[in-house]
């Protein structure tokens, strides 16, 4: 029997950030950032409440939304 030892890969690791990171009121705006390492072509797909709910998909890591009423 042989076996072979290939390099292990690392997945990626994501880190979103939210600015402001205070409170925010109706009417005010959120930026969320998503970076990934390692750097790479990501594409980015941001949802509201899960998956059935997509908001955004684009190739920039940002995304600003306005606050509104619940």
């Amino acid at each position: 029997m042989y076996f072979a030892l290939l390099p292990s890969i690392a997945l990626p690791t994501a880190t979103v950030t939210v600015e402001p990171q205070g409170p925010v009121f109706t009417g005010e705006t959120v930026t969320l950032k998503c970076v990934i390492e390692p750097e790479g072509v990501w594409k980015y797909k941001w949802y509201k409440g899960g998956k059935s709910n997509l908001l955004s998909q684009s190739d920039t890591s940002t995304h600003t939304i306005k606050v509104a009423d619940k």
